[in-house]
């Protein structure tokens, strides 16, 4: 299964990102960032399918809480998506 791992610098940005995707209908978890994608190690990242992906892009762009970064998880593997 694929699905998009969207990064976010605190547990309170990632909890704000998952609460906008949630009130429009996109399902989001937020979790501890893997230390494979978070440099700093204290990171959190909230994970949506790929399904959903451009749209939930375009909601948090459109709500002021864009990801610092953000990955496509596959088989369990992270790459870096430039957006």
């Amino acid at each position: 299964m694929e699905t998009y791992v969207l990064l976010a610098r605190s547990i309170t940005y990632g909890q704000r990102m998952q609460h906008l995707l949630q009130r429009n209908g996109i399902r989001a978890k937020v979790y501890r960032a893997p230390r494979d994608i978070n440099e700093s190690g204290c990171g959190y990242g909230v994970e949506v399918a790929a399904e959903g992906f451009y749209c939930a892009l375009s909601l948090l762009q459109q709500g002021g809480l864009s990801p610092s970064r953000v990955y496509r998880k596959q088989y369990n593997r992270y790459y870096e998506v430039n957006v």
